[in-house]
């Protein structure tokens, strides 16, 4: 996925890139990165290598394998925790076991996710970036 957008604040080592927001923003799997403003458009936190300053147009990007990687995380985690609860908890009672065993092993699955999650937020790779600064358009 690659935005082009105006860097409108800076946050540490991030930008804030405003982009015009689309349709396709509500279905977007990194929207979590992203901020919905009132004026249609949407605010990015990017990790900032190319030290952009503010009024830089930028592109940002996040490449489209991370986000399957991301998704699939999400998504198949609990599940997996969901039918290896069911199993052990039907392997050692009645259908009540499997009830429980399921619900036990989606909250199991829930806490690997954010344990997953802490653990790759501090690696930049699954963070939008900064990956060039448009010149041309930003010579007054």
């Amino acid at each position: 996925m690659e935005e082009h957008g105006t860097v409108v604040a800076l946050e540490n080592q991030r930008a804030v890139v405003r982009v015009e927001g689309t349709d396709s923003c509500q279905a977007c799997s990194c929207k979590g990165f992203c901020i919905m403003a009132g004026d249609g458009s949407v605010r990015i936190l990017a990790d900032n290598p190319l030290q952009a300053q503010e009024g830089d147009v930028v592109t940002v990007t996040l490449g489209e394998g991370r986000k399957i990687v991301g998704t699939a995380i999400v998504f198949l985690t609990p599940i997996l925790g969901m039918f290896i609860g069911l199993f052990i908890g039907l392997s050692h009672s009645e259908p009540t076991g499997g009830v429980v065993g399921a619900i036990v092993g989606i909250a199991s699955g829930l806490a690997v996710l954010w344990i997953i999650d802490k653990m790759f937020a501090a690696r930049s790779t699954f963070r939008p970036r900064v990956t060039s600064i448009d010149l041309r358009a930003n010579r007054p």
